[in-house]
C-alpha cells in the first residue's frame, strides 16, 4: 500500500504578503486554497521544518498532509502528499495495521496536479512513495497496482 506521492515541478513563487522565508509560501497558499474551493476541510498553511510549507486536509474520516519544499534547483519544487492516518508503534504492538488509503492519496495528487498545471507550473513528475526521477517518475499522479487476495 502506498504512503504517499510525491512529485517535483518547475514554477515560480510569487512573493508572499506574510512570509519570505522559507520560499514557497504562495505556492502551499494556492494549493490549499483551491482545496477549500473545491470543499476539502484544510487548515491553515504552516511553516514547515523551517525549509517549506504544509498543511493538513481531510477527506471522510483520512487525514493527509501535503508538504512543499524549494530544491536546491531555482524554481524546482518538491510536494509530498501523504497519509497521517499510520498506527504508531503501540498500536502496531496491538495488533493495529495500516489502512489501504491508495484511492484517496491518488484523488489528492490528481487535485493537487490539476491545480498546479492551472497555475502554470510545469514538467511534473509524480512516484509512489520515492523521490519522482526521470526513471521511476510519471507525467501524471499513477493509481498504485493493487495486490491480489
Amino acid at each position: 500500500m502506498p504512503s504517499s506521492q510525491n512529485a517535483l515541478f518547475v514554477g515560480e513563487s510569487p512573493a508572499d504578503p506574510e512570509y519570505d522565508h522559507p520560499p514557497g509560501a504562495a505556492i502551499a497558499r494556492m494549493i490549499e486554497c483551491s482545496f477549500r474551493d473545491r470543499g476539502y476541510s484544510t487548515n491553515a498553511v504552516d511553516n514547515w521544518r523551517d525549509c517549506g510549507w504544509s498543511f493538513d486536509c481531510a477527506i471522510n474520516n483520512c487525514q493527509f498532509e501535503i508538504c512543499l519544499a524549494q530544491t536546491s534547483e531555482p524554481k524546482l519544487w518538491m510536494l509530498q502528499n501523504a497519509s497521517t492516518n499510520e498506527p504508531g508503534c503501540i498500536a502496531w504492538l496491538f495488533g493495529k495495521r495500516s489502512a489501504d488509503f491508495s484511492d484517496a492519496i491518488h484523488k489528492i495528487a490528481c487535485e493537487v496536479h490539476e491545480t498546479l498545471q492551472i497555475n502554470g507550473h510545469t514538467s511534473l513528475r509524480w512516484c509512489i512513495d520515492g523521490y519522482p526521477d526521470y526513471i521511476k517518475s510519471t507525467p501524471v499522479p499513477t493509481l498504485a497496482p493493487r495486490k491480489a487476495t
